[in-house]
C-alpha cells in the first residue's frame, strides 16, 4: 500500500504444494518482499528516497521467526532458499522490508484466501480500498 491505498496485489496458486502453512506463508512473504523491493527501486529511480523499510503484515509467527533467524526447524530445510531470499531484504545494516506481527482477524490478505463472514470481509475490503 502506498500513501493508504493499496497499488499491487496477487492472488495465484503457489508453484508448489506446501506442507505446512508455516512454508505456504513464507512462499507469500518471500514473493512479497520481491515486490517490495522492486516497487522501491522505482520509487528511487523516480526520486523518492526510501529512508524506512518496507512493513509487511504477517500473521504466522513461525514465518517470522524463520525470517529474523530467531528459529530454524529441522522441518522447514526444505524451505530454507526462500527463507534466505527474504532475510537478505529484511536483515542486515540498511533493511529493505520489515516484517511485523498482525492478528490473523485483522490480516486483510485474508480476503483473499478464505471465506470469511461478511463484517470481516467489508473491513478487510475498507483497508485494501484505502477507505
Amino acid at each position: 500500500m502506498l500513501a493508504g491505498a493499496m497499488i499491487v496485489w496477487s492472488s495465484k496458486h503457489q508453484p508448489v504444494t506446501a506442507i505446512s502453512s508455516t512454508e505456504s506463508e513464507i512462499y507469500s512473504v518471500s514473493q512479497c518482499a520481491l515486490d517490495c523491493v522492486y516497487l522501491r527501486r522505482i520509487l528511487e529511480l523516480l526520486g523518492y528516497e526510501q529512508t524506512a523499510p518496507t512493513l509487511i503484515a504477517q500473521d504466522n509467527n513461525a514465518c517470522i521467526f524463520l525470517v529474523k533467524g530467531t528459529g530454524m526447524y529441522a522441518r522447514a530445510k526444505h524451505i530454507d532458499t526462500r527463507v534466505h531470499s527474504v532475510r537478505e531484504f529484511a536483515l542486515g545494516d540498511k533493511p529493505e522490508v520489515k516484517l511485523y506481527k498482525i492478528a490473523g482477524e485483522y490480516q486483510p490478505a485474508d480476503m483473499f484466501t478464505k471465506s470469511l463472514p461478511r463484517v470481516a470481509f467489508q473491513r478487510h475490503r475498507r483497508t485494501i480500498m484505502g477507505e
